[in-house]
Formats: structure tokens, C-alpha cells, sequence
């Protein structure tokens, strides 16, 4: 299992405008078929940090998600909108592969 965690800063002012920016994701993500998000904020950390979260089973999912939404005019304007609600230069990815699986 692969996990894509991506961590950003709101912009002060920005939740709302944020929220309907990632409901409207959420749909076009379901229409296309690209991997769930999940959209994550601190309880006990910054409030104004967002935290999404995808999971691939191979390598190779995540691989071809990234071409998809690549070649998606539609999802990188929203993926810009996003980004105009986050504050510039403080974003963090990370590809994490799970450490240990039962059989």
C-alpha cells in the first residue's frame, strides 16, 4: 500500500472559499474515477493546516493517477484554485509505503 500525504497551510480567510473548492473536487473525482481523497485538519496541531491523503495499492496506481489528472484541464484548474487558498511555499508531499503488512 502506498499513501500520498500532502500537507498545506490555509490562507487566512480562505476556509470557506477552501471547502467548496474541495466539495467540488470531491465530485469530479468520483465522476472520473480517480482516487478518494481524504481531506484531514489538526485537532491538537495548527488549525489552519490541511492534510489530504491518497491511496494507492501499487506503485503503479499512483503513477498513473498523477498522468490522469496531468492531462485533466478541468482538475488542474481546480487544483490552482486550491492552491489560491493555501499559502504559497509551505506545501510538503510525501509518497509513504506502508511499513508493515499481514499476510
Amino acid at each position: 500500500m502506498y499513501l500520498r500525504i500532502t500537507s498545506n497551510t490555509i490562507e487566512r480567510g480562505k476556509a470557506e472559499e477552501l471547502r467548496a473548492v474541495i466539495q467540488e473536487m470531491d465530485r469530479h473525482r468520483a465522476k472520473t474515477g480517480y482516487a478518494a481523497v481524504e481531506w484531514l485538519t489538526s485537532l491538537t496541531g495548527r488549525p489552519d493546516e490541511l492534510i489530504s491523503v491518497q491511496r494507492y495499492e501499487r506503485l503503479t496506481d499512483y503513477e498513473t493517477a498523477l498522468e490522469q489528472v496531468g492531462n485533466d484541464p478541468a482538475y488542474l484548474a481546480l487544483l490552482g484554485r486550491l492552491k489560491a487558498c493555501t499559502v504559497a511555499g509551505v506545501g510538503h508531499i510525501q509518497l509513504l509505503r506502508t511499513f508493515h503488512q499481514e499476510s
